[in-house]
């Protein structure tokens, strides 16, 4: 009797929750099997890749990659010669970057060249392909929408004729996993491809510092990301893409942050102050692909345009070149500091950062004190910026924007 209690018990217990028959079946094992199958714990079968050998994985790996593109000697002289966006200044395909200070007026500068590049006319007497542009105005559209109305009347050009888009966001261009601004990015350029039946063949990035998310510019790592971003940008569009950038305290040592940006740019011009009454001189530092061309003279010449919904009058700068020229010997003795102090080229610089240019006074001087700038000498600092035309107050006088870039 002892004996087959026993028995019974073990039956029970052993036959039952160990080989799967308790009355706790699970979903999947009380669904039907395919024909022919017998289930079975031991008959499960892992993935491919788990039942491989760290060998074979490599080979497989090795099978999905393609080898480098590569050309032979005859190959490459049959490759297309260069494409210029602007002759000798702007390559197609290419990074170039524009830096200068503050206020110097290098986005007038490049604006002048986008805008020249949609109607189709030459730069510096220099013949330009026209192309659709994308301007990526990271510092908002509200300065820019009066300068380019500026522009258009001052060299009697309207709407029609041109292919000109404005992008009003401060995109993050740093390449880094998961980065959905530039997901979105190649997006937008999609479906302006769509609605306008072309790809754009410039894109301008309004600045640098604005497009740089949470990196930090000093740092390589962080450049050469940026580097990637705009790159990808290139690369998907097949556009020229120039980037407007800041010199650092010291504007003799050329653009803000790590050199790997020069490094990696196929060509570098700088825009800086040669003297008062707006002139300024354009001087090409790099250029991988022809040899750089002789300074520039200009002029950032106030104009009085009208508002094209209101008919209120208004002022802006467009950039005039100097007919007569200048010599080269007198461009490049012009210091590059623009008639400011250290502190009031820092003020200027606080002011530009901020959204949309603009800051109310009192948060302005908070943000100057903070910087080490004494109380006692800020509005002395803001007369010098007025006086200059490079600020001006809006509303009622207690807000500033920064009228050059």
């Amino acid at each position: 009797m002892f004996l087959t209690v026993l028995v019974t018990l073990i039956n029970k217990f052993v036959r039952g929750p160990l080989f799967g028959q308790s009355q706790f079946t699970s979903a999947a094992s009380s669904r039907p099997h395919k024909m022919g199958a017998t289930p079975s714990r031991d008959a499960q079968v892992a993935p491919p890749s788990a039942s491989q050998s760290p060998a074979q994985r490599a080979e497989e790996r090795q099978q999905q990659v393609e080898p480098f593109p590569f050309f032979t000697l005859s190959e490459l002289s049959g490759l297309p010669p260069i494409r210029w966006l602007i002759e000798g200044i702007v390559e197609l395909a290419a990074l170039t970057i524009i830096f200068g200070p503050p206020g110097v007026g290098k986005s007038f500068v490049v604006l002048d060249w986008s805008l020249r590049v949609a109607y189709g006319l030459g730069v510096y007497g220099r013949p330009v392909s026209k192309e659709l542009v994308v301007y990526i105005a990271a510092e908002g559209a509200a300065g820019l929408t009066r300068r380019i109305e500026a522009w258009r009347q001052a060299n009697g050009k309207s709407d029609e004729g041109a292919a000109f888009i404005v992008l009003p966001h401060a995109i993050n261009l740093l390449s880094s996993g998961g980065n959905l601004d530039l997901m979105r990015l190649r997006l937008t350029f999609d479906k302006i491809a769509q609605v306008m039946g072309c790809q754009p063949g410039l894109v301008v990035v309004d600045t640098v510092a604005r497009s740089f998310g949470d990196g930090d510019e000093n740092a390589t790592r962080d450049m050469n990301a940026f580097v990637r971003g705009a790159d990808s940008v290139r690369e998907h569009t097949g556009a020229a893409v120039i980037l407007v950038h800041h010199t650092g305290k010291d504007p003799n040592k050329g653009s803000r942050g790590s050199t790997a940006l020069l490094g990696a740019v196929n060509a570098a011009v700088s825009v800086a102050s040669a003297g008062a009454g707006g002139k300024i001189k354009v001087v090409m530092t790099k250029q991988k692909e022809a040899e750089c061309l002789d300074p520039i003279a200009a002029t950032l010449q106030t104009v009085t345009a009208r508002d094209r919904n209101s008919g209120e009058p208004f002022e802006s700068c467009v950039v005039v070149p100097n007919d007569e020229g200048a010599d080269a010997s007198d461009l490049h003795t012009v210091g590059n500091q623009a008639e400011l102090t250290s502190n009031q080229r820092r003020a200027y610089q606080i002011l530009r950062e901020a959204p949309e240019g603009r800051l109310a006074k009192k948060e302005w001087r908070k943000l100057a004190e903070a910087e080490g700038m004494p109380r006692t000498t800020f509005q002395t600092i803001l007369q010098r910026l007025t006086g200059l035309g490079l600020v001006r107050a809006t509303g009622d006088g207690d807000e500033f924007e920064a009228a050059l870039a």
